[in-house]
């Protein structure tokens, strides 16, 4: 989708050093895969050129399938055969649906990629005085149009509060209150029903994971302030990426954002420091003295939040170059 800066170059070398005499992995979680697929298909980085096009779902759908073909998983497949995205006002989506769930059948399950419109929990009345069970009910934008239904065991909701709770607090809120949009990856088994002459799709899923992203770039943010940083760069036309960990270990010195139109060819990274614990401040001594070292003093950006909650320090001035994709996303 576009050249990684030197930055993304060391730490995807720095990845592979630490993997050496290692087991291979043989599995990536959900959400690494959902990272994964955000930075192949260059969804993880922005330029002014880019505009108004990542609301529009088919031009995303269809940069993020692009770079599943390219990724082989089960018995040498590629993961864009089994990958379904769901998204609002997408003509071809349904078909495509469709044809994706005929092609897994029974024996494959399908991964569906959308943005997520709710997340509750539902009670289902069975039929002849049966017993009342909860389920967790996911639902994707647009999915009424897909004639889809995503449901997962009760205890999904607790996990996912869990382990993304500013992704099912902003769900709980209505769509006009909601600051990020999420981001949901769905695995799971999939069947077509046909009642009374109306075809849909079921859906229960085995796994799930969510990331809360910008509304409008789907640039992904992992806190308020890294979401504030976003949105500027964006206000003052920058060209950035949002580098995305996959499954890599904390000990990886990974920057929040790296831009990518200074005067460093390199990229200058960015850092949003938004705690103050022991620990925190030890991981930031260390990504200090790596920067310094690395790019010199002065010559990388960062934010400390808890000293200067309300204004952050000017960014490094943009150079003009051009950027990859031109006008197009």
């Amino acid at each position: 989708a576009r050249t990684p800066s030197t930055i993304e170059r060391d730490l995807q070398k720095e990845r592979a050093s630490k993997k050496e005499g290692r087991p291979r992995q043989s599995r990536m979680t959900e959400l690494g895969l959902l990272h994964l697929l955000w930075e192949r298909s260059g969804t993880n980085a922005w330029h002014p050129a880019i505009g108004q096009a990542r609301t529009w779902w088919p031009g995303v759908r269809q940069r993020v399938l692009n770079a599943a073909v390219d990724i082989i998983v089960g018995k040498g497949s590629p993961l864009a055969e089994h990958l379904a995205m769901i998204g609002y006002d997408d003509a071809d989506g349904p078909a495509l649906l469709r044809d994706k769930v005929q092609a897994c059948g029974n024996n494959w399950r399908i991964l569906l990629l959308g943005k997520v419109d709710s997340l509750d929990t539902i009670t289902s009345q069975k039929s002849g005085g049966g017993a009342a069970r909860q389920y967790t009910a996911l639902r994707f934008d647009g999915a009424k149009d897909y004639h889809l239904y995503v449901t997962a065991d009760d205890s999904w909701f607790s996990r996912l509060s869990r382990r993304f709770p500013r992704s099912v607090e902003a769900l709980q809120k209505e769509r006009s209150e909601r600051q990020i949009s999420v981001i949901g990856l769905v695995t799971a088994t999939i069947k077509i029903r046909r009642e009374a002459g109306k075809v849909s799709i079921w859906a229960w899923a085995d796994d799930i994971a969510l990331m809360e992203v910008d509304p409008t770039t789907l640039i992904p943010v992992e806190s308020s302030y890294e979401l504030r940083v976003t949105q500027a760069l964006c206000g003052e036309n920058r060209a950035f990426t949002k580098p995305l960990r996959f499954d890599a270990t904390g000990d990886v010195v990974h920057p929040d954002f790296i831009l990518t139109d200074t005067q460093d060819v390199r990229g200058t990274p960015m850092e949003v420091y938004g705690r103050d614990d022991e620990a925190y401040l030890a991981r930031k001594a260390v990504k200090d003295a790596y920067y310094n070292a690395t790019f010199g003093l002065d010559k990388w950006w960062s934010w400390d939040v808890q000293s200067s909650p309300d204004r952050w320090p000017d960014f490094p001035p943009a150079v003009i170059r051009p950027q990859p994709g031109g006008d197009h996303d």
